[in-house]
């Protein structure tokens, strides 16, 4: 049964989430100071610098190092995918009214009420390519947590009410391989899992 969580599980190491790596954001974060000490130091040094340049650079210089150093910034923005060997978690995506703040919740899909996990094309404007599954989830659901994406183009719905729901635009083959590594290693044995391109 689908739950909605007001917050995430732990990440573990076979887990998979759509942030980047805790080692890439500390080397950005690192990178940021350091271009905002050679900023500050090449400023001291050139006495020619336009006073255009310096005002930028007066600017410039405490946004990277406040950057840098502010303990959460670039570090703790939960994923809006994770995916391990209970099932899938879902940030919301649905549009927002004027005035509307966004929640902070997730939706739990056990990996039971998802099937046919593939990697083909979205019919969003132009023709794209994103991973796809059929989901068994609400439409309050759908519109919550899937809401902004395109649709497949092989979208149906079947009679036990699965929908195939876009759920990551972009990414590849190797993640819907990652994600049906999970789901198998669940000990869930779908028949109609399959990694189809269309």
């Amino acid at each position: 049964m689908n739950r909605i969580l007001e917050a995430l599980p732990e990440i573990g190491k076979e887990d998979y989430s759509n942030n980047p790596p805790r080692w890439f954001r500390y080397f950005f974060k690192f990178l940021s100071a350091l271009v905002g000490v050679g900023m500050a130091i090449w400023a001291i040094i050139d006495d020619a610098m336009p006073i255009g340049f310096y005002l930028m650079v007066c600017i410039l210089v405490p946004s990277f190092l406040l950057f840098a150093f502010h303990p959460n910034w670039g570090l703790t923005e939960p994923p809006s995918l994770l995916a391990n060997q209970l099932g899938m978690y879902f940030s919301p995506s649905g549009s927002l009214r004027f005035g509307q703040q966004p929640r902070k919740v997730w939706l739990f899909v056990p990996w039971e009420n998802i099937s046919n996990i593939r990697y083909t094309r979205i019919v969003k404007g132009e023709f794209s390519k994103g991973m796809v599954m059929d989901v068994k989830v609400s439409s309050d659901e759908i519109d919550e947590f899937f809401g902004h994406y395109g649709k497949p183009s092989d979208r149906k719905q079947s009679e036990d009410g699965r929908i195939s729901v876009v759920f990551y635009e972009g990414g590849s083959q190797k993640l819907v391989t990652k994600l049906l590594s999970l789901m198998k290693n669940s000990g869930l044995s779908d028949q109609s899992i399959g990694t189809s391109q269309t």
